[in-house]
């Protein structure tokens, strides 16, 4: 015999919780076999697709740090190349050596390791993107079985499962609806002016329920303040004129 549930939260806590659980994994093993999915082989394909997410941020940090580093040896570059040209009469011949040299090196290691180790980056993370793209796409392939199993039932089924005396109806009915207000006396004057988003109904313990999400929208006011200059043309004579566009007590909706 199925006891009545008198303190749910207790109850979820010592009962039903370890027991979703279980019924949750036996559901969708059960959904896996019906579907054939190869979960094994699901499980590898997103084992890559983590591990080139992964390699992903580790060479997009990489190519933001060569960039950084080449912008600024391009700055040293052009500020070295300006000295030497603007201080050509004022600076000992040995400084504008050093600073010109100085420049050279710095040019001839960007052009050299600095570009092409960039260029290797970015080719690297636009493969590694695309392969991760591909195994994204391959592992919704893989699972695209499963997921036609799916239905709005599933989770309502679960919970039943869990709870014999929790049952959902299908849908709210204007019955069920009806037999709340005529047998129970339920007052659904606060559902007035608002919008239902969704509701799920049913038994506990034998008695009925709602459960529903709403929402309301009010109309308020709202003074508008703004001006914009504009021309126009007209037998061609180019009028220019300022016109001030200013709205007071706009509505506009509260949610």
């Amino acid at each position: 015999m199925v006891e009545d549930i008198y303190d749910p939260l207790n109850e979820y806590i010592s009962t039903f919780k370890d027991k979703f659980k279980k019924v949750a994994d036996e559901t969708f093993n059960a959904l896996a076999d019906e579907a054939q999915v190869d979960v094994e082989a699901n499980r590898e394909t997103c084992r890559q697709i983590y591990a080139g997410e992964k390699n992903l941020v580790d060479v997009s940090g990489r190519i933001t740090m060569w960039t950084i580093l080449c912008v600024i040896l391009w700055i040293a570059v052009v500020a070295g190349g300006a000295v030497v040209y603007v201080k050509w009469n004022e600076f000992p011949m040995e400084h504008l050596l050093m600073i010109g040299g100085g420049a050279v090196l710095l040019l001839v290691f960007l052009l050299l390791k600095v570009h092409p180790k960039l260029k290797s980056l970015r080719t690297q993370h636009n493969e590694l993107d695309n392969k991760v793209k591909t195994l994204k796409e391959q592992a919704w392939n893989q699972m695209a079985a499963l997921n036609r199993l799916y239905d709005w039932d599933v989770f309502t089924r679960m919970m039943s499962k869990t709870v014999p005396r929790l049952e959902f109806d299908p849908y709210f009915t204007t019955q069920r609806l009806a037999d709340l207000r005529k047998t129970y006396g339920w007052n659904d004057s606060f559902n007035t002016e608002r919008s239902v988003l969704y509701s799920h109904s049913g038994l506990i313990n034998g008695n009925p329920f709602v459960i529903c999400r709403t929402r309301k929208m009010e109309m308020g006011e709202k003074t508008y303040h703004g001006q914009k200059p504009f021309s126009g043309q007209q037998q061609r004579r180019v009028l220019m004129e300022s016109h001030v566009l200013c709205l007071t007590q706009k509505p506009y909706m509260l949610v």
